[in-house]
């Protein structure tokens, strides 16, 4: 009886003795993302909600991202990030379904890692919503798609409050300096109020993903604030390929040829090209024709002083202020060790 319970207490400590330790990974797992919690805050029924939270492996161990799922179809999760190596980052992307689901909703993302092999390690993340089943849009979210560089945009989206005429959307707040808006109010009778938000992207906005929510701040006094997804991405209209240049093992005096390819949506026309470091080691000269892809063939030269080759090639478009930039790298070395790696 007496081994029967010490055997009883054994397998005890040992549960007891796991949980802390599944509890202990727990925290620190959190430590890789950078928010604790995630909140969608008050969105319309039917809008396009979605929102990412940032990980990042601050351990020694790879981190495989195994699995990653909700407490609730509400909310669901998916990641293109599989593996994260000490100091990379990844992100989850959250969907919201405002189309089945309204008010108050309360889900737990679950991420689980895998990292040695056979250790896993679990985070859990609280997400909230409130979906308000009295506010609507129309689109669902404001959509850029793909904007060229120095372009901007313009997108409207229609706001539609049902049941109270007294209703009025105050300001909309953006966190982002590259988005604008304008707030038309377009009608107010029968117990509907409806109001037009031009949402517009600035020409100098930044190259990359557009993943924005404005905030749309009302008089309600119970559910003051709504959110409005902004989505698009602007891209560079014009790139010159490859943005790195590598030149390899050079000879002194032995010419090294290469090329630089620009492309551009529209045909524009090469004005210069200027190297910074080394301008007697490289030569180009640009077609002075205006077309949609330039082939231009570089000659370099290498100085007979050995050692390292770095140049900053800056490629000057007509009409453009910013020019495109290219780094050029390679190591002047003797006949003698050209062959060696």
């Amino acid at each position: 009886m007496f081994r029967q319970f010490l055997s009883i207490c054994s397998v005890v400590c040992m549960a007891l003795t796991m949980a802390a330790s599944s509890f202990a990974e727990d925290s620190w797992a959190l430590k890789m993302f950078d928010q604790s919690k995630f909140d969608f805050g008050p969105v319309a029924q039917h809008s396009d909600c979605q929102g990412y939270l940032e990980i990042t492996n601050k351990f020694e161990p790879t981190m495989e991202v195994y699995k990653v799922s909700t407490s609730c179809k509400c909310i669901t999760a998916s990641t293109d990030t599989k593996v994260l190596a000490p100091q990379e980052s990844g992100r989850i992307k959250l969907v919201l379904d405002t189309s089945h689901f309204s008010g108050q909703r309360n889900v737990t993302l679950t991420v689980t890692f895998r990292f040695d092999g056979s250790k896993f390690v679990t985070a859990n993340i609280p997400c909230t919503a409130y979906i308000r089943t009295d506010v609507w849009m129309q689109p669902s979210f404001a959509n850029f798609g793909s904007l060229s560089a120095g372009s901007g945009g313009v997108q409207r989206v229609k706001i539609t409050r049902t049941g109270n005429e007294s209703w009025r959307i105050q300001e909309v707040r953006s966190k982002n300096p590259g988005l604008s808006t304008e707030l038309t109010e377009l009608s107010r009778q029968n117990g509907k109020v409806e109001y037009e938000v031009l949402v517009k992207v600035s020409p100098e906005m930044a190259l990359g993903n557009i993943q924005e929510s404005l905030l749309l701040v009302t008089n309600d006094s119970s559910n003051a604030n709504v959110a409005l997804r902004v989505d698009g991405k602007v891209e560079a209209d014009v790139v010159a390929t490859p943005d790195r240049l590598p030149l390899g093992k050079l000879n002194p005096g032995k010419e090294f040829r290469c090329n630089i390819v620009v492309k551009s949506k529209k045909p524009v026309r090469v004005e210069k090209i200027d190297f910074a470091s080394f301008p007697d080691s490289f030569k180009a000269t640009p077609s002075s024709e205006e077309k949609t892809v330039h082939v231009i063939p570089v000659v370099v030269t290498p100085p007979d002083a050995m050692g390292d080759l770095n140049e900053t090639v800056t490629v000057t478009i007509a009409g453009r202020s910013q020019p495109l930039v290219i780094k050029a790298s390679g190591t002047v070395v003797s006949l003698a060790t050209a062959g060696t790696p």
